[in-house]
């Protein structure tokens, strides 16, 4: 959506932090479903030691490393007036790392929709 929208306003360069937040809140969404903890924050969560029985060590690193993107996004506002804390290709970046970060979660996060319907034809 926020792709879209800033392509079709041209406003993207604007639409980048708001791409790589949501991106990252793709990721913090799983992993609340996996521990049961919808209360914590993404790295409070993932410090809980029965989500980090639940991940294997890549996926969980991964995660541990994704986590620092999202409290750039969420709370860093001391760049300069009218510039941008992510570029486009880190929106881009952000939002294909959330993807591919997301594909061991979805089982562990036991979702209700068929994946199935989400492949490509």
């Amino acid at each position: 959506m926020h792709f879209r929208h800033g392509l079709q306003d041209s406003i993207l360069e604007w639409q980048a932090r708001d791409i790589v937040e949501m991106s990252c809140l793709h990721i913090e969404t799983l992993l609340k479903r996996i521990s049961g903890i919808s209360w914590l924050p993404l790295g409070s969560t993932l410090r809980k030691p029965m989500v980090r029985r639940k991940l294997d060590e890549v996926t969980y690193g991964r995660a541990v490393a994704f986590s620092g993107v999202f409290n750039q996004a969420k709370h860093h506002v001391s760049h300069e007036k009218d510039t941008h804390l992510f570029s486009v290709s880190d929106a881009i970046v952000a939002y294909f790392i959330a993807r591919r970060l997301s594909v061991p979660l979805y089982p562990l996060a036991k979702l209700k929709t068929d994946l199935f319907r989400f492949r490509a034809s």
